[in-house]
């Protein structure tokens, strides 16, 4: 008994850790999200009704934090790993205090991708818009994170996580037949 146990466990933890934590691409806009498409200036930006908490500046390095609406927000929340021109990787740690991330943008060139986090907060990948005269990368002008509001996007559970489990449980029930038929 402890053994299937055990096997229930380690398919799940499989399951769980192969799971990707690419955001999902939502659209492509032409120009700039806080100084355009979601509003005329950082304070009032919004994405799908949703507040800006932070923009990461991709030449300097520099937070900026919507404080007005989220005052115990802290550059120490984010982490931000640029990879190579237009590519990286971020983390954030709300520390219980700060807001949930539900929608990011990535800037590059004159456009910038939107995308839904699924809740995801750790080593998220990032890549700029893609340029359409020569199929390149733009290189990341800024990221920008936005908080919980209304939209009429749906979050689509990971066909990858689903299929493994599923993979996982097909597989416990074979184990189980086998140990059936030997006894």
């Amino acid at each position: 008994m402890r053994r299937i146990f055990s096997l229930v466990v380690l398919t799940f933890m499989l399951s769980v850790g192969l799971a990707s934590a690419t955001p999902v691409f939502i659209e492509t806009f032409i120009g700039n999200d806080c100084a355009g498409e979601f509003g005329q200036s950082f304070s009032v930006c919004e994405a799908y009704g949703s507040p800006i908490v932070a923009k990461w500046d991709a030449e300097s390095h520099i937070f900026t934090l919507n404080t007005d609406v989220f005052p115990l927000l802290t550059a120490a929340m984010f982490s931000v790993t640029p990879t190579g021109e237009g590519t990286g990787f971020w983390s954030y740690n709300n520390l219980g205090v700060g807001p949930a991330l539900v929608y990011m943008a990535v800037k590059g060139g004159n456009y910038f991708d939107t995308y839904a986090l699924n809740g995801e907060i750790t080593n998220v990948p990032f890549s700029a818009p893609m340029n359409p005269t020569n199929g390149k990368l733009f290189g990341t002008s800024h990221v920008s994170w936005y908080d919980h509001g209304t939209t009429t996007h749906t979050t689509v559970p990971e066909p990858v996580s689903l299929g493994t489990f599923g993979i996982g449980l097909f597989g416990l029930g074979g184990l189980s037949r086998a140990w059936k038929k030997r006894e």
